[in-house]
């Protein structure tokens, strides 16, 4: 596999950036760069190079590794999907938020707001500069529509992006940072109340450039070097997420409308996305035929699964996709590493089935399958029924990790088990086959295969999700074993180990084996006669079998109003293993985190922290 992408590279072009000793609220104006070099077609391609760039690397690299487009801090972590790792005293922000002692005060939510605010500044400068030479740009044909309209539709779904992560963890009343207020000298402090001190929401700002996207992006790309850059297909998927996330209850917050209306045009959208959509170079979008595939260098990337994917390159030596892997090893691969993202026993155990093969509703009822009676050596019980995307999704001890060999020894692979438990996280590592051509230079055991922000697996489960909002519980059932059908093609082997896996019909038989597994695995499919009630229940669960350890969950959480009964029943359930979590308990249904106290402070009035806090 060979990736063609350098938009790392141009990562400081931009016209300005906000300074860090003032608010990130106060926007720059432009000028930092001469505009005689970037006022041509080429100049602004190089400047939209560098706003693509955002996506890897916000404002340094000890500020990527916790804000990385992943959000393996702000989707798992938080979630209970995932520990933060390392060692206890790593990092104390981050272990604060693991425990649930959220402040405005806290440096990584501080970062977390300050990294968003500056990616956001980039596709704006971008914005402004085609403005600038908007005859130019016109007149240069593009893959569909002229240079110009590609490049205002790329940077504004950018811009969508950037405003999306923003509203997911901080709420959608925060500031909506227009090409208009990049460009202000005047009173560039934005607020998120109106002049009468109410809320303003900005869903529909970041609908509106996603609507743009959509109306000016190509199908396709033709040129082989650009199928990084988004499509109209993708900009329609992310249009469709986001009218979820607007659509949905968020109880009573968030400035939402759960109405039947706007699901059914969730429902529609995705229907549309799954019916006709392909990635950028013409592949309709698909389920892969295997879950693991879409972990390996080589498979992963521009199948049908790639929806919107992010593009990464090995070229140079910076930390181009570090921020994406290198955070989450550790010395098992022979190449040092963080150790961050260690899955929980929770999300372990989550994988249970029953003898039908479905998901297992007392699964924190279970005793742990992996312990160690020294603190080192670890045993797991591989005879309990799991689901076989568990070892794709989580690193146990006693199953092949990647092409390491199989862990059964602390050392080497869990920096520090009181901290962590015996699970690693296993979907981001990079094989060791990665090595040379797959990999950065200065990093070897980084790798450039894609990162999947919106696969095919998420459009089914977000449309069997409108199903049930809209009282198609049939239609959503068919969905969700769509996607535990092209589960039934996994199984992580491990030849004379003994175990088998065992693929099951929606009434509980078995259908086919797997010989050679290497644990003990079942699935099976729900049967059609499930309630709505059922359906639901389902549903919340699969999304996390499926897309655990991909920064999904605590926005699931939040917006269907359940952290507070999740985070404590995980609580409850975790620590019987690690002793940090005994006093750990959510007071409140939390949606979002808190806006920095500073920002408030600088704002003057104009900033006003979310009705959750």
């Amino acid at each position: 596999m060979k990736k063609l992408f350098a938009y790392i590279l141009a990562a400081g072009l931009t016209l300005s950036f906000a300074s860090c000793s003032k608010s990130f609220m106060e926007i720059e104006p432009v000028g930092s760069v001469g505009e005689a070099t970037l006022a041509n077609p080429e100049g602004v391609d190089m400047l939209l190079t560098g706003a693509y760039a955002a996506l890897y690397a916000p404002r340094s690299f000890w500020s990527n590794y916790n804000n990385s487009i992943t959000n393996w801090l702000w989707g798992d972590m938080m979630a209970g999907d995932a520990g933060k790792g390392s060692m206890y005293s790593d990092q104390p922000p981050m272990q604060s938020l693991e425990e649930y002692k959220i402040s405005s005060d806290n440096a990584a939510i501080t970062d977390h707001w300050a990294s968003l605010f500056d990616r956001i500044s980039r596709p704006n400068a971008v914005l402004h500069e085609a403005e600038v030479c908007k005859e130019a740009l016109s007149a240069v044909q593009g893959e569909a529509k002229n240079m110009y309209l590609e490049v205002t539709a790329q940077a504004r779904m950018l811009r969508a992006i950037f405003q999306f992560e923003l509203v997911k963890s901080f709420g959608a009343a925060v500031p909506y940072i227009s090409t208009e207020a990049y460009e202000s000298a005047t009173d560039p402090k934005q607020g998120n109340v109106d002049e009468n001190g109410q809320y303003v929401y900005i869903w529909n700002n970041i609908i509106e450039d996603l609507e743009y996207a959509v109306e000016n992006l190509p199908a396709t790309w033709s040129s082989t070097g650009a199928y990084g850059r988004f499509n109209k297909w993708g900009a329609k998927a992310l249009l469709a997420k986001v009218k979820l996330f607007h659509a949905s209850p968020y109880t009573g917050h968030n400035g939402t409308e759960d109405s039947a209306a706007n699901w059914n045009e969730v429902k529609t959208l995705l229907k549309d996305v799954i019916d006709n959509g392909m990635n950028a170079k013409g592949v309709k979008y698909a389920l892969n035929d295997n879950y693991e595939q879409l972990w390996v260098a080589g498979q992963s990337d521009w199948t049908g699964e790639s929806v919107l994917d992010i593009q990464t390159t090995i070229a140079g030596t910076a930390m181009n996709t570090a921020d994406f892997y290198v955070t989450f090893l550790v010395g098992k691969t022979g190449q040092g590493g963080w150790g961050f993202l260690g899955s929980t026993n929770d999300m372990a155990l989550n994988y249970a089935v029953d003898a039908k093969g479905l998901p297992r509703a007392d699964f924190r009822s279970m005793a742990p399958v992996s312990t160690s009676t020294n603190g080192q050596d670890v045993t797991t019980d591989l005879t309990v029924a799991m689901d076989p995307r568990v070892d794709v999704a989580v690193g146990r001890f006693g199953v092949p990790f990647w092409d390491y060999g199989i862990p059964t020894n602390v050392a080497g692979w869990v920096r520090d088990y009181t901290n962590q438990g015996f699970y690693m996280e296993k979907k981001y590592d990079p094989k060791k086959a990665d090595v040379g051509s797959l990999s950065i230079a200065g990093y070897p055991m980084t790798t450039a295969k894609n990162l999947h922000m919106i696969r095919t697996a998420d459009l089914y489960l977000m449309y069997a999700e409108a199903c049930l909002k809209t009282g198609d519980v049939a239609t959503a059932v068919t969905y969700i074993n769509m996607v535990r059908e092209r589960a039934q093609k996994s199984c992580v082997t491990n030849e004379g180990a003994g175990y088998t896996m065992e693929v099951m019909d929606n009434a509980g038989n078995v259908v086919s084996t797997v010989a050679d597994a290497a644990g003990t695995y079942r699935i099976g499919l729900y049967p059609a006669s499930l309630t709505a009630e059922q359906a639901w229940t389902a549903l919340r669960r699969e999304r996390r079998l499926e897309l655990g350890m991909e920064g999904h969950r605590f926005f699931d959480l939040a917006r269907w109003g359940m952290v507070q009964e999740e985070l404590n029943a995980y609580f409850d359930h975790e620590k019987n293993v690690l002793s940090k979590f005994s006093k750990c308990h959510v007071s409140k249904n939390i949606y979002c985190m808190p806006i920095p106290a500073d920002e408030i402070a600088v704002l003057e009035g104009k900033l006003k922290q979310s009705e959750d806090w």
